[in-house]
């Protein structure tokens, strides 16, 4: 059954041999940076009117850009201008809607104090062929003040695409008995349309509408299919640029792999590592215990070392103070030593003087004490 399906490119070959041919947006690889043409004298302000939608506004200004050798895209911007004369604190239309006021006949130029321009905003912009402008050439001559535009080839002033003469038989035929009657008005209607692609008729309106409708819906669609194009460049740009990253990130990934490996190889370096060290730190925390009494006990002999030291230098102390009283007792002694020397001394020739002064007192007496003597006996 799969090889009995239909392709969609082969529906569109189909579609485009048996339709008419219709407006198609441009695809983002035929689009090219347009040409921007600033406000043409001759077109500025005339109203643009698209034949079947109505007008859009004046001209203000168009780009354009080439698509093929003979086609080219306009992009007309239109809005309202109005131009304003002043005339004391009176402002006067003399353009409006394309076309002359009647005040440009009312008063002269040089009345005017001065002139002002409005509504030159762009209010929207239109996409043509510049082969759909009707009358292109008749306005840039002035013979015409309307710039018409059969933006969906309802006038048919054109040439159009023949029907291949298979087609238009087949359809020749359907508008025949038996088969029209299996056909509805509209389908008729379609039919006919067909057929006269290539007569200068004048449409029914329905069919106008539905030509315009239609147009519409396929100029939507073309632009949500360039847009969903352009949406799937960006996205295969992204994904170039996610395959990229993601060749990248591989790369990244067995660098890091490979690290990993080396790490785990460390770690378990490392926890042998630990072990050994855990084994150590257990016997330090036995030498440690070990220490701690040691410690304990070394502490208690600085305590009693401490209070030995403290008894000793109270001892010293009081072996200074106890040296200090014996040298004054010495010195003392010395002292006394030296004055009772001094005092024997003295006493030594006090005795002396005094037992030569006896003897002396004796020598000189003793006569003296035989007178006396003899006195007392005289007596």
């Amino acid at each position: 059954m799969s090889s009995d399906r239909i392709s969609p490119e082969q529906v569109m070959n189909l579609l485009n041999r048996f339709l008419p041919p219709s407006e198609r947006a441009l695809f983002p690889e035929a689009r090219k940076y347009p040409t921007t043409v600033y406000a043409n004298e001759r077109l500025f302000g005339v109203p643009v009117y698209i034949y079947g939608e109505g007008t859009k506004g004046s001209y203000l200004r168009h780009s354009y850009y080439d698509v093929a050798p003979n086609e080219r895209i306009w992009q007309i911007e239109c809005g309202s201008p109005v131009i304003y004369g002043k005339i004391g604190d009176v402002f006067y239309p003399l353009f409006a809607n394309g076309m002359p006021t009647i005040f440009v006949f009312k008063f002269k130029p040089e009345e005017y104090e001065g002139f002002y321009a409005e509504g030159m905003k762009t209010t929207e912009i239109i996409e043509v062929k510049e082969s759909q402008i009707t009358n292109l050439d008749r306005v840039m001559q002035l013979k015409d003040s309307i710039l018409v535009i059969d933006r969906h080839n309802l006038l048919f002033t054109t040439p159009a695409r023949k029907l291949p003469e298979g087609i238009k038989k087949i359809i020749e035929r359907l508008l025949l008995p038996p088969f029209s009657l299996l056909l509805t008005d509209e389908e008729r209607k379609w039919a006919e349309y067909l057929l006269h692609l290539n007569a200068n008729i004048i449409l029914p309106s329905d069919i106008i509408d539905q030509l315009i409708e239609k147009n519409k819906i396929i100029e939507t669609l073309n632009r949500a299919i360039w847009e969903f194009q352009r949406r799937i460049m960006d996205y295969e740009t992204n994904v170039n640029i996610m395959r990229s990253e993601n060749t990248k990130i591989y790369e990244l990934l067995s660098y890091y792999g490979h690290k990993f490996s080396q790490l785990g190889v460390e770690v378990t370096n490392m926890q042998k590592e630990m072990i050994r060290l855990r084994d150590e730190l257990t016997i330090s925390m036995k030498e440690a215990e070990s220490l701690e009494d040691a410690k304990k006990r070394l502490i208690n002999a600085i305590d009693v070392a401490n209070s030995i030291t403290e008894s000793m230098q109270k001892l010293a102390i009081f072996s200074r103070d106890v040296a200090d009283t014996i040298s004054s007792i010495s010195s003392r002694l010395v002292e006394i030593t030296d004055k009772a020397k001094e005092i024997d001394f003295l006493e030594a020739m006090r005795e002396l003087k005094e037992r030569g002064r006896k003897t002396k007192k004796e020598e000189t007496e003793k006569p003296k004490g035989e007178e006396t003597a003899v006195r007392e006996e005289e007596k």
